[in-house]
């Protein structure tokens, strides 16, 4: 389908990744997927992603320099980074600032906060 916004979903955890393909496929979106952080470098530089939402513990780097490396690029320096955490948000927010996110999510994720988050940046 022509016009579809393209997301890239970085997590480790397969079942997280499925689920999420299902449901931001529902939301209408294309979906990529990376399951560490050098794979997400090379999806990302490859895809073009509309929107990236990056876990932030990978099993090859941290979320963080992932988006350090992303912001370096000039294919992604100005696309929408959601940072993924388990960790209370207050946790992460100034290291995550530094780095280049855009915003942040939390886990567990809430599926309708999840929605109008990602609503913020692209529209489907």
């Amino acid at each position: 389908m022509a016009g579809k916004k393209k997301l890239l979903f970085i997590d480790d955890n397969p079942s997280i990744i499925e689920t999420s393909r299902f449901i931001l496929e529902d939301m209408g979106f294309e979906v990529i997927s990376a399951s560490n952080g050098s794979e997400a470098i090379e999806k990302a530089g490859s895809g073009l992603p509309d929107l990236i939402i990056l876990d932030l513990t990978l099993p090859d780097m941290s979320g963080f320099e992932v988006c350090k490396t992303l912001r370096e690029k000039p294919e992604t320096k100005n696309t929408p980074i959601l940072l993924l955490t388990g960790m209370d948000k207050s946790e992460v927010v100034e290291k995550g600032n530094s780095a280049g996110i855009t915003d942040y999510l939390t886990k567990p994720l809430d599926w309708s906060a999840f929605e109008q988050t990602i609503s913020r940046f692209i529209k489907s």
